[in-house]
């Protein structure tokens, strides 16, 4: 949040804490604790076809074991012990961290 609201200060202090948190007493950093504070939640992806696109939409929708074209049962793949939920993007001038810095007015 204080990213995207363009509030530097906090983001530091916010920073300052997570680097405090992965770290050993020896100034080290502490591997497993790191691990479990700096997994992804979210990615952009670009797909270079619209099947491709397709297909990941689709795959959200799908149920376990549901029988795909190919006669074979359907079983979701994890990613971090989560199964993926795949959405459509808003359009690319949209992208969050482009307009980021823009206020008042001007994103009017």
């Amino acid at each position: 949040m204080a990213i995207t609201h363009c509030r530097w200060e906090t983001m530091r202090k916010c920073d300052e804490e997570i680097t405090k948190l992965i770290m050993n007493e020896d100034g080290t950093v502490n591997d497993e604790k790191y691990d479990d504070l700096t997994r992804p939640v979210a990615a952009f992806l670009t797909f270079n076809s619209d099947e491709g696109w397709q297909e990941a939409i689709n795959y959200s929708t799908k149920y376990v074991d549901e029988t795909l074209e190919n006669g074979q049962k359907f079983v979701h793949k994890k990613l971090f012990g989560e199964d993926p939920i795949f959405t459509e993007a808003p359009e690319p001038t949209n992208i969050i961290w482009e307009n980021r810095h823009v206020r008042g007015v001007k994103y009017i």
